[in-house]
């Protein structure tokens, strides 16, 4: 496995961490974020999609870095080196976040 790599999850993970203690700091965090995906699933008795998480990508092009909030996790890869480590969200702050945006975007 690549050094770059595992500092590079390393680093985000101590970010993200960070980010988590204040408003003001999440919403600094976010500003780098590059893009947000959100993962659904369709619940046929609603007749709508619900949601399970998002995935933020941090870092592209070398190596690329994500996010997941529906597992907690900080995901880099690189030319075939991939690492992946768990950030702490106790209280799922970013993973609520999300949810608010998801349901305000419907």
């Amino acid at each position: 496995m690549s050094a770059n790599i595992k500092e590079q999850v390393l680093h985000e993970i101590k970010d993200v961490e960070q980010a988590l203690k204040t408003a003001e700091g999440l919403e600094k965090y976010l500003e780098d974020c590059l893009s947000v995906e959100y993962e659904t699933y369709y619940n046929s008795e609603k007749g709508r999609h619900e949601y399970l998480g998002a995935k933020l990508l941090m870092a592209f092009g070398g190596p690329n870095v994500e996010v997941n909030t529906r597992y907690n996790t900080v995901f880099g890869n690189w030319w075939g080196d991939r690492m992946e480590m768990s950030y702490k969200d106790d209280e799922n702050i970013l993973w609520s976040y999300f949810e608010e945006v998801f349901e305000a975007l419907r």
